[in-house]
């Protein structure tokens, strides 16, 4: 039996909502259950809908957002479709009906939404109903079944969306990172359009739309909001979101922006955690995400997990394999072969499945995951090794170095503890890359905030922390328990908190039973691993990481001191290495030692004052050695080694339609084309070719067999319907002074002299129109301060970054130049170039590197 989960997000306005639940009651005949998603209401809303027993009712405290609140509805959801839907809206009669015929009308339809009064342009239409009755009245005669009334779109409103549960466990729920709402629907329409998914309107269902009452009547900021969520939206996927909106370049984007255009690299994640993430998933998100500005990432995971779906939310795509860790690779013993041999069976349909997907570079994330690796280098693939742990020394070390060595041209390590092993292969290309921070830490929540909700709200103490994705022996809890016992024993002055899953159930026993046979039982507390973890972080005075192994680096520390907390730990492998980058030297006690970790924790809890300032230190010392944009650095390193492999130092184009965007060819005959959107676009007269200030000396002479890989797209005429026929970035001006940039049909203008001379826009090529024809474009917000954080890339320039580099810009993406050899190839050599700094290189898309 079909099941509709509705979900509907609350936030006070209760009539409005009891006025939406009423219409969905009396007019949908499908079967249906109804989860309503309370985002904080201060008035007596959540009194009244928990009288309805129709509804499950969840209450937030406070407000999660809508993407937030839609996810919490999706996961509860039972049906097989979900359906989202404002609570300031009123549907009537064949609603659902309608929506699911258009939804299961194709196997490739993934979201269906109707028309309304006030959505996004292409599902608005007037009306002329002006109360409920005349509303319903008009619904009745406009939602007759009609498929010659369905259109396929690019984006749908997040005001009503129907969609198949299927697609949400392929692309992810809401990405959450948007503020509170704006944008989050156009990011999940972007990227099931990616992932292969049609979206189609339901032009002949017609629902009411009273429009941003949640907003209004709980005093959001709109504007501020919906810019902070579009600038988001613009440095995760590179385009501007007016584009899919107005319905600009609707092939390209349902064929894919930058297809051919960038290299594809799969990483293979050796765990994924259902419930909670590890540090090192946490390492491989943040790694795969920066990795997505470079290349087209895919991630292949052994199972479903909390990884994989905060990759799907980053439009990073997700591939289910089960493939099994060889566990002793990284404590090798004397078995260690017999069971890499035993591995056979699991590394065929690996490497079919990297043949099928086709990537310029396989990467396997940890030193147990050695079947991707194997199976990369069977399909004949670059293949890089991202390692975290710390190799065992002993007797059979020598068999894990060869197994990497033989299948491996690229090792990472995340510290020089995991890489110091590796020194005796000479030949391997090795790389550090330590952790980051996570640009979005901060501070907004004070300690006793922190306490409050950790159920700690009482504690009016010091306390000191230990936090562990995973309490099992080698993470030291027994040693943080003793030797909190001896702290206990000089002081009444402090509590302790252990948060952590229990992994491994009888060794926290164990330690449990040394806390109860003590008389300082009342002085612990303990809480399951969080998935907010920066709460507890804020909620400590100290935190303690006494690893009794080597770890590959600490990223439990890291988090400690980017909090401004004081950190103690063991002298153990990458841990050490962190707290000595960081200035904490004198807080590293010998490994296993409980005495000296005991005494150098009683040494902070005595010297307030000191620990304080040693903590507002660390902050600064964590984001200076490992924020965001070291970090960024570092990465240019990587991508170097990859970019200068044989794979790419092969000569790209024209094979494979990817010359550049804006490239003008001509083959034996007289027609000169433009290449846009990987469609070669015929001039068709001088006369046209002059009045959009082409240039003789630009058009490359290719043969004919070339220019007929490419498939014609519409003629550039000056003559016909603008900007419909005029190439895609142009720079135009009316009767006035103002100069305006238009991309994609949608004209944007200059907020100022100055951001207009940064671009280092050529004069000779604004193209003087009517008036009117300004008036009648589509306007885009005004590009201000920052034309690379509010906009997307302004095509066919140059931009030269602080060391040099120069790039061009290939529609949404920079393109490395190698060389004057390129430049000359693709006459662009006369072109001005446009300074990036550093942090505004990191945050844009790159391509293929160009070669000639």
């Amino acid at each position: 039996m079909n099941l509709t989960s509705i979900i509907l997000l609350t936030m006070n306005e209760y009539a409005r909502t009891k006025e939406c639940i009423e219409s969905i009651k009396k007019y949908t005949n499908e079967q249906y259950e109804l989860i309503v998603i309370d985002n904080g209401s201060k008035d007596d809303t959540i009194t009244k809908l928990q009288k309805d027993p129709d509804i499950q009712l969840v209450c937030n405290e406070k407000n999660t957002g809508f993407a937030g609140g839609c996810n919490q509805g999706i996961k509860l959801a039972k049906g097989n479709e979900i359906l989202l839907i404002n609570n300031d809206t009123i549907v009537s009669l064949n609603w659902l009906t309608n929506l699911r015929k258009v939804l299961y009308s194709s196997p490739d339809i993934g979201i269906v939404g109707p028309m309304t009064n006030m959505a996004l342009p292409d599902q608005t239409m007037e009306v002329e109903y002006s109360n409920v009755a005349e509303f319903h009245a008009f619904a009745k005669n406009f939602n007759k079944s009609n498929s010659a009334k369905w259109k396929k779109t690019v984006i749908l409103s997040g005001v009503c969306m129907l969609m198949k549960k299927e697609l949400i466990e392929k692309i992810g729920l809401f990405d959450d990172k948007f503020l509170v709402g704006n944008y989050e629907d156009v990011d999940l329409s972007y990227r099931a359009n990616q992932a292969g998914y049609s979206l189609l309107i339901a032009g002949d269902t017609f629902i009411h739309h009273y429009g941003h009452s949640s907003f209004t009547k709980n005093n959001l900021d709109i504007s501020s909001i919906s810019n902070e969520n579009r600038k988001y939206f613009i440095r995760k996927w590179g385009v501007n979101p007016e584009k899919l909106i107005y319905g600009m370049d609707r092939e390209l984007i349902m064929n894919g922006v930058n297809n051919g255009k960038r290299s594809k690299l799969i990483l293979f994640s050796h765990v994924c955690t259902k419930d909670y993430i590890t540090g090192s998933e946490k390492y491989l998100l943040l790694f795969t995400s920066e990795l997505q500005k470079y290349f087209d990432c895919h991630l292949v995971v052994p199972n479903e997990g909390v990884l994989s779906e905060e990759m799907k939310k980053r439009g990073i795509p997700v591939t289910v394999q089960f493939y099994p860790c060889l566990w002793s690779m990284w404590q090798p013993h004397g078995k260690l072969m017999e069971e890499y041999k035993r591995l056979e069976q699991y590394i065929s349909p690996i490497a079919k499945l990297i043949e099928r997907l086709n990537p310029e570079f396989v990467m396997s994330s940890s030193i147990v995951n050695v079947i991707p690796a194997i199976a990369a280098k069977k399909a004949g693939k670059k293949t890089a090794w991202l390692i975290h742990e710390v190799l065992t020394k002993n007797n059979f070390t020598k068999q894990s170095l060869t197994i990497i060595n033989n299948h491996t041209d690229l090792l990472i390590g995340v510290s020089n503890a995991v890489l110091e092993p590796f020194k005796e292969l000479v030949s391997l290309i090795k790389y550090v890359m330590y952790p980051s921070l996570d640009e979005d830490i901060n501070n907004i929540m004070n300690m006793q905030e922190s306490r409050r909700e950790l159920g700690l709200g009482a504690v009016n103490k010091q306390i000191v922390g230990y936090v562990s994705a995973d309490i099992i022996a080698h993470k030291g809890l027994e040693q943080f328990i003793k030797s909190a016992l001896l702290i206990c024993a000089n002081t009444n002055q402090v509590d302790f908190l252990i948060v952590g899953h229990k992994t491994d159930i009888k060794y926290f026993n164990q330690c449990v039973s040394l806390i109860n046979q003590s008389n300082y039982k009342h002085r612990f507390h303990f809480i399951s691993f969080v998935k907010d973890i920066n709460k507890v972080y804020q909620g400590l005075d100290i935190l303690v990481v006494p690893s009794l192994v080597d770890e590959g680096f600490g990223q439990t520390a890291l988090e400690g001191l980017a909090h401004g907390k004081a950190v103690v730990a063991f002298r153990s492998g990458g841990l050490g290495e962190i707290l000595s980058l960081t200035n904490n030297e004198d807080l590293l006690a010998g490994k296993g030692d409980i005495y000296q970790l005991s005494n150098k924790v009683m040494w902070l809890l005595n010297n307030d004052n000191l620990r304080k300032q040693r903590g507002e230190k660390n902050k600064v010392n964590a984001f200076q050695v490992f924020g965001i944009h070291s970090y960024r650095q570092r990465m240019d390193q990587i991508v170097r080694a990859l970019d200068d492999s044989e794979n790419h130092r092969t000569r790209i184009y024209p094979s494979n339609l990817i010359f550049p965007e804006g490239t003008l060819l001509k083959g034996s005959g007289p027609t000169i084309y433009l290449i846009e959107n990987n469609l070669k676009r015929p001039i068709v007269s001088q006369e046209s070719f002059e009045y959009f200030r082409f240039q003789w000396n630009k058009v490359i002479v290719v043969a004919d067999k070339e220019l007929d890989q490419y498939l014609n797209g519409k003629v550039v005429d000056h003559k016909r319907l603008f900007p419909l026929h005029a190439p895609k970035t142009i720079y135009v001006k009316g009767s006035k002074a103002a100069v305006y940039l238009v991309k994609s049909g949608i004209c944007y203008a200059f907020s100022s002299k100055s951001i207009f001379s940064r671009l280092k826009i050529d004069l000779k090529q604004i193209i003087n129109i009517h008036d009117q024809q300004i008036t009648d474009m589509v306007k885009g917000l005004p590009i201000a301060s920052n034309p690379f954080e509010e906009h997307e890339l302004v095509a066919g320039k140059l931009y030269v970054r602080n060391n040099g580099e120069v790039y061009f810009a290939d529609q949404t993406l920079l393109r490395k130049v190698p060389s004057n050899q390129e430049l000359k190839h693709l006459k662009l050599d006369d072109l001005q170039t446009v300074p990036i700094s550093d942090t505004e290189f990191y945050t844009l898309l790159k391509g293929r590197p160009l070669y000639a």
